[in-house]
């Protein structure tokens, strides 16, 4: 069999005779597509995590958006929280969150253990206030002390926080370990 009739889609003139290997400083004839045995197949690759990080760490930051804005529209309508304190302490939480898929994504473990840390004290610290100051209890008003009635918005709040605090912990512990093949 000729080289010709092994690849007839190439030019004659690339089908030259071979030359003495030791002399030559032609390379071989490569045609693509073809698979040597000798040759190692290509590895699969990885990625970290079993889901991509994304499907946890974008959800968690909106809860805590939303959570956060509806502690801030509960300060601005009751003298006992300001709106600058509470809505940094979900600002932190957020940027906390942010820390975790920054340290998830580039391999940085201390910072990925810590900000795990910090993002699950600081959401149980943030919801214990917020089940807190949703009872009923009395608060300033003009006259002194008076009975404010219980605010079920604060309880969305603070189960939306958990949530969020959830949802980074199930991929901090299940979904984040392990790899996954790149498609």
């Amino acid at each position: 069999m000729t080289e010709q009739s092994k690849h007839p889609d190439l030019p004659p003139a690339a089908l030259k005779p071979e030359a003495d290997p030791e002399t030559s400083q032609e390379l071989a004839i490569v045609v693509l597509g073809e698979v040597d045995a000798t040759s190692a197949q290509p590895r699969a690759r990885l990625l970290q995590g079993r889901f991509p990080a994304n499907y946890f760490i974008f959800p968690s930051m909106i809860f805590n958006i939303i959570a956060g804005a509806i502690a801030v529209l509960f300060s601005f309508n009751n003298p006992e929280w300001t709106p600058w304190s509470i809505g940094s302490c979900w600002f932190i939480l957020y940027i906390w969150t942010w820390f975790y898929g920054v340290s998830f994504k580039y391999h940085r473990q201390l910072l990925w253990w810590s900000s795990m840390f910090a993002i699950f004290s600081l959401s149980i610290i943030i919801a214990f206030f917020c089940i807190d100051k949703a009872a009923a209890q009395y608060g300033p008003g003009p006259d002194g002390l008076i009975l404010r009635d219980a605010d079920f918005s604060l309880w969305i709040s603070a189960i939306l926080t958990m949530l969020a605090s959830i949802t980074i912990l199930s991929h901090f512990a299940f979904f984040g370990r392990g790899y996954r093949e790149k498609k």
